[in-house]
């Protein structure tokens, strides 16, 4: 018996850019050969990845689905081909050889999602309904979005899923109006939930009235500290409050919390509250410091005499993290100030973790700019300052002062952020840094005239992660950066 093989089919895209098709893949070749985009068809949804040399290496990008655009966007650029062109010859063969993209229009920002709906089939309705693409999905949704139809997901939260939990998932996707991102918030809080409440209790979740903002989504460890600390109530109270977080609070919130009550669990009154505001006051009462590195200490207040202008020797706020100070048993006592000055007594602050809206804002500084050892140092625009060294979701947010800082930026992100100092420093433009663990990832510029985003970049210029940028712009609002 002879086996016949069946060679793939080669079309020329345009540009030197190749499709190589056969009935379960569809390769999409950069010219060269150097990279390729693999589709492949497996069962009732489609497998992407990237794919380098001569095709032994390849990287699974289905859960990123902006990265298939990201590629042909940059590599066009690097021949000269307008990305566009590639962008919609690539989207023509997908529809051809996938054969459920009808619904697609043939339009070149249609590519993510026509190729994230290949990826996850629960997705194909909110983007036929207009819904914006997500360039990148969370791992741990993965199982739930890759499912056929609203009760096959369901059933992935919950065997014993029913006709209104599955109709509570799939409306919850498309919660706000297109064309709005699809809203995944509800199911990171019923994946907190899973096996832990009653399918008629994460249906109530996946209907909690959402909050006016999007909320950042939380990481598989972060859901994991919650249904650590849910086991602490009894299982009939969970769901509400999971219910009230969804409603006022948001995931990450909710695990920092919940994070801080496992540490003092054995203190904590019973019965623990159902409100995520409550829940937070028993940890604010009960953790009094966190734990080395979980928070950043809070910078301290500046004195009567920084609030006044500065005179012509004074120097300028450096902006430095100091280690938390020792306990009161270790400390060496102070040298009395003179009598003719006497320095206002400070009381200690705890550092706790609190929801975004509950952060304190610095205090103003110097309104001046001052040069210190030949570094000129402008001050930090007033609309700017309760974003300077706030903190939300795990990120830092920084606004530089000098040129060496924007520098020293351009260099760890690789890009020309460096070359931004005199925009910066005439108000032209603002800059604002965002850190996680001590390390810059990223960079957001605001038109202070509008008061609109003007660029959100991470290194090399790439897009930020849908987290990052998430977390960083309910931040920008929620300091009275940007309006809305």
């Amino acid at each position: 018996m002879c086996l016949i093989r069946v060679m793939p089919v080669e079309r020329d895209l345009g540009g030197e850019l190749l499709a190589r098709i056969d009935r379960s893949t569809l390769d999409v070749v950069f010219p060269g050969g150097v990279s390729a985009i693999r589709f492949t068809r497996s069962d009732h949804l489609v497998q992407i990845a990237l794919r380098f040399g001569t095709g032994r290496l390849g990287v699974d990008v289905s859960f990123q689905p902006g990265v298939v655009a990201r590629e042909i966007d940059v590599t066009a650029r690097e021949h000269a081909i307008d990305p566009n062109r590639w962008r919609l010859a690539t989207l023509a063969v997908l529809r051809e050889w996938s054969g459920s993209l009808a619904w697609c229009p043939q339009e070149p920002g249609m590519l993510v999602a026509a190729v994230s709906a290949l990826a996850h089939p629960l997705l194909q309705p909110v983007y036929e309904r207009g819904h914006a693409a997500t360039s990148e999905l969370p791992r741990w949704s993965l199982t739930v979005l890759r499912s056929c139809d609203p009760m096959s997901a369901a059933r992935t939260i919950d065997p014993k899923a029913n006709r209104r939990l599955s109709r509570a998932l799939a409306q919850s996707l498309v919660a706000r109006a297109a064309p709005a991102p699809v809203e995944l918030g509800p199911l990171a809080f019923a994946a907190m939930g899973a096996g832990l409440v009653s399918v008629d209790g994460l249906a109530n979740v996946l209907e909690a009235r959402l909050p006016e903002l999007p909320v950042a989504m939380p990481s598989a460890e972060e859901i994991r500290e919650v249904r650590r600390g849910l086991e602490l109530w009894p299982a009939q109270r969970r769901a509400a409050l999971l219910v009230d977080t969804a409603t006022n609070g948001d995931p990450i919130a909710l695990a920092t919390a919940m994070r801080q009550l496992w540490w003092v669990r054995d203190k904590a009154p019973r019965p623990l509250p159902l409100r995520f505001a409550e829940l937070q006051a028993v940890c604010g009462r009960l953790v009094t410091v966190l734990s080395p590195g979980a928070a950043r200490p809070t910078p301290p207040a500046p004195s009567v005499a920084a609030l006044e202008p500065a005179a012509p020797q004074a120097t300028a706020r450096v902006r430095q993290r100091r280690p938390a100070p020792a306990p009161a048993s270790r400390r060496v006592p102070a040298t009395p100030a003179p009598a003719a000055a006497p320095m206002p007594a400070r009381a200690a602050v705890a550092t706790v973790a609190r929801a975004p809206h509950e952060m304190p804002r610095p205090a103003p500084s110097v309104p001046a700019t001052q040069q210190v050892l030949g570094v000129v140092r402008w001050p930090i625009p007033r609309p700017l300052l309760a974003i300077n060294e706030f903190r939300c979701g795990g990120l830092w947010f920084v606004v530089p002062t000098t040129r060496e800082e924007l520098r020293r930026w351009g260099r760890v992100l690789h890009s020309c952020i460096g070359d931004f100092g005199a925009a910066v420093a005439s108000g032209h433009s603002w800059l604002i840094g965002i850190e996680r663990d001590d390390h810059l990832i990223g960079c957001i510029e605001v038109s202070p005239l509008d008061r609109r985003v003007r660029q959100a970049l991470g290194l090399r210029n790439q897009p930020l992660p849908q987290d990052v940028t998430a977390t960083a712009f309910n931040a920008l609002r929620v300091c009275g950066v940007t309006g809305g």
